[in-house]
């Protein structure tokens, strides 16, 4: 051992100076006395004093806790803990000298998502299985942002995904500190099947309710949904929009009867006056046929409705709302007049009025005679006079005109040709004028 740097003071000059020590070497309690000698008074300095030594002292290193390392003893060992631990070092020189220092092992913990491959539907709930390690209780989040927590490994956390779906740990986090990626692994896939939506329109007549549909009963217009199984065993909306119309149309027209007719736009109120009926404009019964253009070869109209012709020549006819939007002749029937047709089809709206009365072209012509009778003033009428109805006026009609005349006959009779209850002359005169014209009704066929 040796103490350097001795400084004397010499003449005002500094002065280095080396002692050895080697003598003291192994004694416990040394001390370097330094001792002012001067003949001169002057005042001295000792600066720069160091001691050291070049020869090793034997020590033992002991390390604890020790459960966790690979030795108890030595300046070098290897340590593998669960959990965050505090080691100490304890070295003992030969002489009994110690010293002590402490050195933290931090522990991270890791995790391990279980895999999984799955095919579900739309927001399903799935579990994942994590396995943990390190000192818990943990907590975490996974690549979606889905948090959980637990303090027994493994941890259970359920998501439901709407869209497919893979699963990753993003973080973790324990009472020791953080993981890092790298301690972080495994992977789950979900697959997400689709769902399915689809819609389907009805229209249907009030008269037709309720409106089954898929087992259910609707009795108003509305949408509904239900939700059924699709293809792949998922949701499958399906939405009903459903139309209740009322399924009719009406057609009004107008018509006078020739003999029937009063002027002034009126005619007789026959049925009333009969006693027939209570409505005081009750003229007589119509039959209003709808014949299409591609049936008119059929023996039978595509539509027929019988109403009552009311005094002022005008008549309502409801048909079925399948009418709507088709285009229709339109021909009247009458007991004891010419059946006689519009010009053209009449296409057939929700309400939709023909007026036969103003003029002869409303009413087909097959160029042999006017196609309706003129009753004066612009006002035109059937022809009057068919009573067996077989489409023109002739002696077969007169005769049973003329038989009935002879009777007397009174009421509501075919042979009535002007409407005011009786079979007489009057009668016979429209008769007689019609036969003479050679009158047989025009139809477009």
């Amino acid at each position: 051992m040796v103490v350097r740097e001795l400084l004397r003071t010499i003449a005002q000059a500094a002065v280095r100076d080396t002692l050895n020590m080697n003598a003291y070497i192994g004694q416990a309690d040394v001390k370097v006395r330094f001792n002012y000698v001067s003949t001169y008074g002057y005042w001295w300095l000792v600066d720069g004093v160091s001691v050291f030594g070049n020869t090793s002292v034997p020590q033992t290193i002991t390390w604890s806790p020790s459960a966790t390392l690979s030795a108890s003893t030595g300046a070098t060992v290897t340590a593998a803990p669960t959990t965050t631990t505090t080691y100490t070092a304890t070295a003992t020189t030969s002489l009994g000298c110690t010293n002590s220092s402490t050195v933290t092992v931090t522990v991270r913990p890791t995790a391990t998502l279980a895999s999984l491959n799955a095919s579900v539907c739309p927001g399903t709930s799935n579990e994942l299985s994590i396995a943990v390690t390190g000192n818990g209780p943990w907590s975490g989040t996974l690549s979606d942002g889905t948090a959980f927590s637990g303090s027994v490994s493994p941890i259970t956390v359920s998501v439901a995904p709407t869209t497919s779906t893979t699963y990753t740990i993003a973080t973790l986090s324990d009472a020791s500190g953080t993981s890092i990626s790298t301690d972080l692994s495994g992977s789950a896939f979900i697959n997400v099947k689709p769902t399915s939506a689809t819609s389907e329109n009805a229209t249907i007549c009030a008269s037709e309710l309720p409106y089954v549909w898929n087992g259910n009963n609707y009795t108003a217009s509305g949408s509904y949904t239900i939700h059924l199984t699709n293809a792949v065993g998922c949701d499958s909306a399906v939405t009903l929009n459903l139309t209740v119309n009322s399924c009719t149309n009406t057609l009004n027209v107008k018509a006078f009867l020739e003999g029937y007719y009063r002027g002034a736009g009126t005619m007789a109120a026959t049925l009333y006056d009969l006693g027939t009926s209570t409505d005081a404009t009750a003229t007589d019964s119509i039959q209003v046929n709808l014949w299409s253009a591609s049936s008119l070869g059929n023996a039978t109209p595509n539509y027929s409705v019988k109403v009552l012709l009311h005094t002022d020549g005008t008549a309502t006819a409801i048909f079925p709302g399948a009418t709507l939007g088709n285009a229709y002749y339109v021909a009247i029937q009458h007991r004891n007049s010419i059946e006689t047709w519009s010009a053209n089809p009449v296409t057939i709206s929700t309400t939709t009025s023909y007026d036969f009365t103003t003029g002869l072209v409303k009413a087909y012509n097959d160029g042999v005679n006017p196609s309706m009778k003129s009753l004066g003033g612009g006002v035109f009428g059937f022809y009057g006079g068919d009573v067996n109805q077989d489409g023109t006026v002739d002696g077969s009609d007169m005769n049973d005109v003329d038989n009935n005349t002879a009777l007397g006959a009174f009421g509501y009779d075919s042979s009535d040709v002007n409407g005011d209850g009786a079979t007489d002359g009057l009668d016979m005169n429209v008769v007689d004028n019609n036969t003479q014209a050679g009158l047989f009704y025009a139809r477009p066929y």
